[in-house]
């Protein structure tokens, strides 16, 4: 992760050096530190350790403390790279400025026993979550009361703890009533064995490299030497691609010449410094360059350096120190686009001392937020399903194919709304078992899941609460409801904060098709068993629709033969196009299950559990016999599952007829192969009812119609 900020280093914000920060008086000072080398005494970040001498903080044998040796070899490209380096120079205000109170970080020591507070997270890029980890390197930080950050919109600060060898980076820090908050930064811990560049991601410049390393002190400058390597910034710099020892970028240039973040310079050794028509300070800088070199660590408005901010100075009640070290100019004078030998800076190859670093010994962390458990993609049924959404994504980056895309770094947000849903069509129908959702934090916080069979009708089979972490991962395997269905939607209800939308990294759905568990071979028909031995039967072979399903006597006719889609639908043999359906796609018990034209929907797919022998509709309930009567013609039914034998089916390839049967004609209501009294009295029996045995016409009713066939086919 890269943050992207834009530097305003404008010629309006140029420091002027006779300007004074306002004094305050210390609050037990803590933001200085007062050492004293024989005659030289230095109030700032760096210790003196002779009277000419001063080194940074890191390991000495860090690229920042190493010299370069004079016969160093040189980037290919140096030539190229020094022209652009002058032309940015010339192009951007025609020179190089050293930023001493707008973007250049103020630096406190903190003192042992220094009290300490907790700084808060501002989503100042709206990403609509708190990065993790972050905060947790933020509980404790021994900020003086009077600290203040940098100028310009940065707004920058460093806090460094030489008793517990720890310190702080904050960018965009502000404090408000609720106490200090920044948008970024990072702790770093046992820092004089550190090599001198941040864990990944963490830190406040582009590269990685904190600026206490490329920064120039006030007490190395008023003892007139600089011992460590400088960091510079540039306007234009490469995109996607950095040279150790940088460890990201946020180049924007696309030419293959461009100069990349990271990549170091050193002033040409044969360059005699002292003849330069530079001040004071600039020749200190030029030496400097010679011999540690300058490294790109970010891009920025202005070509520029970094001095250290005299606010903790000024705060102590000193003079602004930059009036004596800048010789009464500004800060753009020091290095300008002619007084300075851009065209003598050489290239070092790229990753130059990236083979010589030493390694420094592993330093304690702070304890990160634990890593949830990642989303299984082992039959994640989300997998290359497109979802679409009630609201529009915050941005093309953060769109909805972000939730199932394999990539737990990769979100989705949502622009800023409550009860946004989002959904997606599983293809077929499934009997959920998980729902995994990966959700990122300070955004929804009440949600439900909602399954459907048509995608209009929705159920809400489970619901739940983020605690406000990010990320947080939520298995949700316990359903208020059966969890069946094709469709699956889920509604982000409210937010935790209304400032941001609603944000998944990534989404995992897992069951079992709804259909053909332990069925026969796709395309193979099979009667359906029940209870009493009787065959599921669709009465008087009806074709059209809501022809009633019965149960009777098998004898293998075609209005017992079904065929189980992989889809989950039951199609009847003798009217392949029709499927069982369940009566208006209601859940209520003693809904009619009936032969309807197939149309998809979660009415008409059902899934058989070999471990139960139910047949199960996505609505969860299961296809029953009435009252679990074994006469010819009782009617079936949707019904909770319960159990019973009612519910209880076997799937034959073939049911074995309990005798040849001359198959049924219409009128033959008893279906015994003959036409008499006893179909009549069946006839009569059911008059007037619906989807009954002595519907020989089937349309839906009995009556004077099929007495009329029942006379016409009578055998007397």
């Amino acid at each position: 992760m890269r943050l992207s900020k834009t530097k305003g280093e404008q010629r309006s914000v140029l420091q002027k050096s006779t300007q004074y920060a306002s004094r305050h008086k210390p609050y037990v000072m803590a933001a200085v530190l007062l050492i004293v080398v024989g005659s030289v005494s230095a109030i700032g970040l760096y210790q003196v350790r002779s009277s000419s001498a001063a080194t940074t903080i890191f390991l000495p044998s860090s690229f920042w403390n190493t010299p370069i040796p004079t016969d160093a070899p040189i980037n290919p490209n140096s030539s190229a790279y020094a022209a652009n380096l002058k032309r940015q120079v010339t192009q951007y205000y025609n020179s190089a400025n050293v930023n001493t109170r707008d973007y250049a970080a103020s630096v406190y020591i903190a003192p042992q026993g220094a009290p300490t507070q907790k700084v808060g997270f501002n989503d100042c890029q709206s990403k609509g979550y708190t990065p993790t980890g972050l905060l947790e390197q933020w509980t404790a930080v021994p900020i003086p009361a009077n600290a203040v950050t940098a100028g310009g919109t940065d707004k920058e600060m460093v806090i460094y703890q030489p008793s517990t060898d720890t310190m702080w980076e904050f960018w965009k820090m502000d404090k408000w009533s609720t106490g200090w908050v920044a948008c970024w930064g990072g702790k770093m811990t046992n820092v004089s064995k550190s090599n001198g560049i941040w864990n990944h991601p963490y830190g406040t410049t582009a590269t990685g490299l904190p600026f206490i390393g490329g920064q120039i002190s006030i007490a190395e400058a008023r003892a007139g030497s600089i011992d460590h390597a400088i960091g510079m910034s540039l306007v234009e710099v490469q995109a996607g691609r950095h040279s150790w020892p940088a460890n990201r970028n946020d180049g924007w240039v696309n030419d293959s010449l461009a100069i990349p973040e990271g990549l170091r310079f050193r002033l040409d050794p044969s360059v005699n410094v002292e003849t330069l028509n530079l001040p004071t300070y600039g020749k200190m800088m030029a030496r400097a360059m010679q011999k540690y070199g300058v490294v790109i660590w970010d891009k920025a408005g202005s070509v520029s350096f970094r001095g250290e901010n005299p606010t903790p100075y000024i705060q102590a009640g000193e003079p602004d120190p930059y009036i004596q070290l800048f010789e009464g100019k500004a800060g753009y004078q020091i290095l300008g686009s002619s007084t300075f030998p851009w065209e003598k800076m050489q290239a070092l190859p790229f990753d130059y001392g990236k083979d010589l670093a030493t390694t420094p010994p592993p330093a304690p962390t702070p304890t990160p937020t634990p890593t949830p458990a990642t989303i299984s993609q082992t039959n994640n049924l989300a997998t290359n399903k497109v979802f679409t959404s009630s609201t529009a994504s915050l941005s093309a980056d953060f769109n909805l194919s972000k939730t199932n895309d394999r990539d737990e770094t990769t979100r989705w947000i949502s622009a800023p709304a409550d009860n946004v849903s989002f959904s997606t069509d599983l293809g077929a129908a499934y009997t959920l078992n998980k729902i995994s959702i990966l959700w990122a934090g300070d955004t929804t916080r009440t949600y439900d899941i909602q399954l459907s069979g048509d995608n209009t009708t929705w159920k809400t089979v489970a619901s739940g609460t983020t605690n406000n972490s990010s990320p947080q991962l939520i298995d949700t395997t316990s359903f208020m409801s059966a969890p069946a269905g094709r469709y699956i939607r889920i509604v982000a209800k409210d937010r935790w904060n209304t400032t941001y939308g609603n944000s998944i990294w990534e989404i995992g759905i897992y069951g079992t098709a709804a259909g053909t568990v332990g069925a026969p071979t796709a395309g193979e028909s099979t009667t359906v068993v029940g209870v009493g031995g009787k065959c599921l039967d669709a009465s008087n072979a009806g074709t059209i629709n809501g022809t009633q399903m019965i149960m009777w006597t098998c004898y293998n006719s075609p209005n017992q033969m079904f065929t189980l889609t992989t889809t989950g639908e039951i199609r009847p043999q003798h009217a392949s196009s029709m499927c069982l359906d369940v009566n208006g796609g209601a859940i209520t018990d003693g809904t009619k299950i009936q032969l309807w034209t197939c149309n998809g929907s979660g009415a008409q797919q059902w899934r058989y559990d070999t471990t139960t022998s139910e047949f199960k509709n996505t609505n969860g309930k299961c296809l029953d016999v009435a009252g679990g009567n074994t006469t010819d013609g009782t009617l079936t039914q949707l019904y909770t599952c319960n159990a019973s034998n009612a519910q209880k089916w076997s799937l034959p390839a073939l049911a074995t007829a309990p005798s040849p049967v001359t198959p049924s004609a219409p009128g033959d209501a008893n279906k015994d192969g003959r036409v008499n009294a006893l179909d009549l009295s069946l006839l009569l029996t059911y008059d007037g009812q619906i989807f009954a045995a002595g519907d020989f016409n089937g349309d839906g009713t009995v009556g004077a119609a099929d007495l009329a066939i029942l006379l016409s086919k009578w055998t007397w």
